[in-house]
C-alpha cells in the first residue's frame, strides 16, 4: 500500500512515492499470479488519488 498526505496528493509526485510504485505493482502481479488461476477474471480497484500514479 502507498499512503501519502493531502498535500503530497495535490503535488507533483516525489521520487520515493514514484519508486514505491515499482514496488507495489510487483506486489499485486505476484500476488495475483500465487493466488488465481489462468483464465480467472481478475478485478484490480484503485481507491483514492490513484490517477497518475502509473500509466
Amino acid at each position: 500500500m502507498i499512503k501519502m498526505s493531502e498535500e503530497e496528493a495535490l503535488s507533483v509526485i516525489n521520487k520515493t512515492l514514484f519508486d514505491a510504485t515499482e514496488k507495489a505493482l510487483t506486489n499485486v502481479e505476484r500476488v495475483i499470479e500465487e493466488r488465481s488461476k489462468p483464465g480467472e477474471v481478475i478485478i484490480l480497484v484503485g481507491v483514492g488519488n490513484t490517477i497518475g500514479v502509473y500509466p
